[in-house]
């Protein structure tokens, strides 16, 4: 449907019109939700080079364009570069909407969000932090934005090894996401998933791996078997699995999500080298030794 809008779109109005460019962006989105984060990247690219240039380099557009490749960058493990881009949006956005506008917000959690995944988990904690006031302040406690920011405040918790706070605040996203959401909703599912990860650490394998094969049942039945965030689902199943000793299933099942992240993005993708080491780490364990931590987190 998106890309017969655009299809029509670039023959009524032509390529640089800002309805095209639009529907481009939108395809691109559609794309990055199904995990096809290269194709994604390209259009992304595109519509970026023709708002620089139609619109000027401050356009609420244009940012919103930069903003939007560095997310699918940071989705591709290019961290640095994203970071840059991140930035570059805040200052602008701090310079042209303020300090407490939604989107200057949005800007914030998202530079946080890279940092994190840089390994900077105490700057990240601190600008989380910060954005959870300021949109429980503004926006409400039960807004979406403000549970997204609860989760990734809860994320970076955990990393710096606060399992018990992390797993109260996940826990708290994850009913109010299912009131309000659904339970097959996609950030339900991320909130199923990373709670069940919480718990994995926290020790309560059992409970861990129920919650990560739901997510894995509803994450193939709702979004595919072959998009990322069910394949990390399937790994994130087998190290639990290996945790209760379930060792045979545990391996058929890791080897099945390191393949398919293999498929879907690449050798190289962070996502396939994390499924790569935890393949290795249960087949090295099949002699007694037991997996800790979780990893990565979707």
């Amino acid at each position: 449907m998106e890309e017969d809008v655009l299809e029509r779109r670039r023959r009524v109005l032509g390529e640089n019109h800002p309805d095209t460019l639009t529907a481009i962006s939108g395809l691109a989105g559609t794309l990055y939700s199904l995990g096809d984060y290269e194709s994604a990247r390209r259009m992304e690219e595109d519509v970026l080079e023709r708002r620089r240039r139609v619109l000027g380099e401050n356009h609420p557009d244009t940012l919103t364009a930069i903003s939007g490749i560095a997310s699918t960058l940071r989705s591709l493990g290019d961290y640095e570069s994203a970071r840059r881009m991140e930035e570059d949006v805040l200052e602008r956005r701090r310079r042209v909407l303020g300090e407490n506008h939604p989107h200057t917000l949005s800007a914030i959690s998202n530079l946080a969000s890279t940092l994190r995944s840089l390994g900077d988990y105490e700057s990240a904690r601190q600008m989380q932090q910060d954005v959870l006031e300021r949109r429980r302040r503004v926006l409400g406690e039960n807004h979406p934005d403000t549970l997204s920011a609860i989760s990734g405040l809860a994320g970076t918790l955990y990393n710096l090894g606060d399992y018990e706070s992390a797993q109260r605040m996940e826990g708290d996203v994850l009913e109010r996401r299912r009131q309000m959401l659904g339970e097959d909703h996609p950030d339900t599912l991320t909130a199923v998933s990373n709670l069940a990860g919480t718990l994995y650490s926290l020790g309560d394998y059992e409970s861990a791996r129920q919650m990560q094969q739901d997510v894995l049942d509803r994450r193939r039945r709702v979004i595919g078997a072959g998009h990322p965030d069910t394949l990390v689902s399937a790994v994130r199943l087998a190290m639990s699995r290996a945790a209760l000793n379930q060792k045979l299933a545990a391996r058929k099942i890791a080897e099945e999500g390191f393949q398919g992240l293999r498929t879907a993005l690449g050798n190289q993708h962070y996502l396939t080298q994390w499924a790569r080491r935890q393949l290795n780490g249960i087949a090295g364990s099949m002699g007694g030794r037991r997996q800790r931590g979780n990893g990565h987190r979707r």
